[in-house]
């Protein structure tokens, strides 16, 4: 088994301190424990093998996609986290050395380019641009597109293959492949099917997993861009794909245990190919706002930094960006890349003219709830909240709302962690009623209330690990005596890492 150096840990904590842990959920407030206590997590993940690590199982949801239909998505204890961020780190320089080459433009998808300083592990955008260009060069010199992408990849990707997959890309990374396995699988609860959907480390593991099969591609004679599992072969007959279909499928079946999403395998003229996929009124609408996005500055992909502060902009013209936001409005489905980008635009500059039109079409934008929240978070002072006051009530009556634990999570994280918000009684009265264990004991942390938290500490051992955490955290308002005594029993029988750093930051941060 191997152990995780200290440089990987280091350049994982960069990277989830400037950008995130999950695409799909709230950062956990334990990772400013863990950054607190850095020296001990340090010697601690060092001198413990990754592959024999315990795991905690990670917090599940089912996401909205802009079609209607829904996908699982996953946040790693913190700790689990840092992991799997550093195990990310350790084998990227291998995988893309494996890909590929960039000059090419067929594995088009997040170019793996690790920066220690900045804590990324891409190159700049995503690569979807390059994909767009290198499927209208090729569609010009062909005939016929088979257009095809991979069923529900992330969940269906087989961890077995996967270490096979690091390990033929870096002999040298066998022992990292085998930890690599065996973590996922723990986190899987020993199913063989499956990486977290929502950490970035994911993205490196799944184009691991796809070098063989652009290498399968080409060494049949085709032609061929990749984007993520976005597939387009080119070929002169439509006979020649046919049967070129019938090969890729055995071949994703017998040697990754993946199958081809039918509905959306077609084999079409170059012509249709170019006027559907490329040159279709939508799309060209969506470039047009692409390249006036260009004006403003540098387009940001889905999974583009959330902090933003980093970014060197003088200038922000709110017409410009509430004009493209009543656009995306007025599209039948929503463009996650485009929305997002003017949402975190928005929020960069506290730009409120898109506010109205939010909450009006609110459910519109549950596919992309995650940077409605982080920009609502961001514009929510106390002149807006009383400005907003029922349409954030309405919030709380909304079927989409109530009904959907991914969307009920975020609303109530973004309630919860408001002092405005939480002075109106309406929102008080629904969190008490109604919100989540974590999500209440963040409003009770925010309104001091000493004997929600006293009502809860002796039913510690029997909440599940998110929750214990939560609670350590509001015993914050407690007394310095009375959370110091209840504190130091956690630390002597707590066998949870992460919940025995938690106690000790809330203990450090009452001195």
């Amino acid at each position: 088994m191997a152990r995780l150096s200290r440089k990987s840990l280091e350049f994982a904590k960069n990277h989830i301190v400037k950008f995130y842990d999950s695409d799909f959920y709230p950062k956990p407030f334990e990772f400013e424990a863990l950054w607190a206590n850095w020296e001990e997590v340090i010697t601690h993940l060092t001198c413990n093998d990754v592959g024999g690590y315990p795991i905690d199982q990670p917090r599940t949801f089912t996401s909205i996609k802009p079609n209607g239909s829904f996908r699982v998505v996953h946040q790693l204890d913190p700790i689990n986290t840092l992991i799997y961020t550093a195990l990310s780190y350790e084998i990227g320089e291998g995988v893309e050395k494996a890909r590929v080459p960039v000059a090419e433009n067929v594995a088009c998808s997040y170019r793996i380019e690790i920066d220690h300083k900045k804590g990324t592990l891409f190159a700049n955008g995503s690569g979807y641009s390059g994909f767009i260009t290198k499927c209208f060069e090729l569609s010009e010199a062909s005939k016929y597109v088979l257009v095809t992408d991979i069923t529900d990849f992330y969940n269906q990707i087989y961890v077995h293959r996967l270490q096979n997959a690091i390990e033929a890309a870096d002999p040298k990374l066998y022992e990292l492949s085998k930890d690599t396995e065996r973590f996922i699988l723990d986190l899987n609860s020993n199913v063989s099917q499956g990486v977290p959907v929502g950490p970035a480390a994911s993205i490196i593991m799944a184009e691991a997993i796809l070098i063989d099969v652009d290498n399968f591609i080409i060494d049949s004679g085709f032609k061929h861009a990749r984007y993520v599992d976005d597939i387009r072969i080119f070929g002169v007959t439509k006979q020649d794909l046919i049967r070129f279909l019938a090969k890729l499928t055995e071949y994703l079946y017998h040697n990754h245990r993946l199958t081809l999403a039918g509905e959306k395998t077609k084999i079409i003229k170059s012509e249709d190919f170019k006027n559907n996929y490329l040159e279709s009124p939508e799309v060209v609408e969506k470039q047009s706002i692409h390249d006036t996005l260009a004006t403003i500055k540098s387009f940001k992909d889905a999974y583009a930094i959330t902090d933003l502060s980093d970014i060197d902009e003088t200038k922000i013209r709110p017409d410009i960006l509430s004009e493209i936001f009543d656009s995306i409005i007025s599209d039948k489905k929503l463009d996650l890349g485009i929305s997002r980008h003017i949402l975190r635009r928005c929020r960069r500059y506290r730009i409120r003219s898109i506010t109205p039109a939010l909450f009006k079409h609110f459910k519109f934008f549950l596919p992309v709830i995650c940077d409605v929240i982080l920009y609502l978070q961001k514009v929510s002072n106390k002149s807006f909240v009383e400005r907003n006051k029922e349409n954030l009530i309405n919030l709380t009556k909304e079927n989409y709302v109530i009904k959907f634990p991914f969307i009920k999570d975020w609303v109530e994280h973004y309630f919860a962690n408001n002092k405005h918000i939480l002075q109106i009684e309406e929102i008080k009265e629904y969190l008490r009623k109604h919100g989540n264990f974590r999500n209440q004991a963040a409003a009770a942390f925010k309104l001091n209330s000493t004997s929600w938290v006293r009502a809860h500490k002796g039913n510690l051992p029997h909440l599940p690990p998110w929750d214990k955490r939560a609670l350590i955290r509001a015993s914050l308002i407690l007394s310095k005596k009375e959370m110091e005594s209840w504190i130091a029993v956690i630390e002597k029988h707590s066998s949870s890492f992460t919940e025995i750093m938690t106690a000790k930051w809330v203990k450090s941060l009452k001195k």
